[in-house]
């Protein structure tokens, strides 16, 4: 297990991106993220410490339908 930090506003993982990972939010906030076709940005769920993120997508190796920005 490896720990990372992301700056606010840093886009984690992108849509469509191959799940590699099973994140763990420790400390601070995820936003899940997805765009419309004009671009216009609509934040799904925000993930907070103590929640996880990527554990069915990789187990059935699914790639992220979202956006996920720090």
């Amino acid at each position: 297990m490896k720990e990372e930090f992301y700056e606010k506003g840093t886009e984690i993982v992108a849509a469509g991106e191959d799940c590699t990972n099973i994140y763990f939010v420790v400390q601070g906030r995820i936003e899940l993220v997805v765009l419309n076709s004009m671009g216009e940005k609509f934040v799904m769920e925000v993930l907070r410490q103590g929640d996880i993120i990527g554990q069915y997508s990789i187990l059935f190796n699914e790639s992220f339908l979202f956006n996920m920005v720090a």
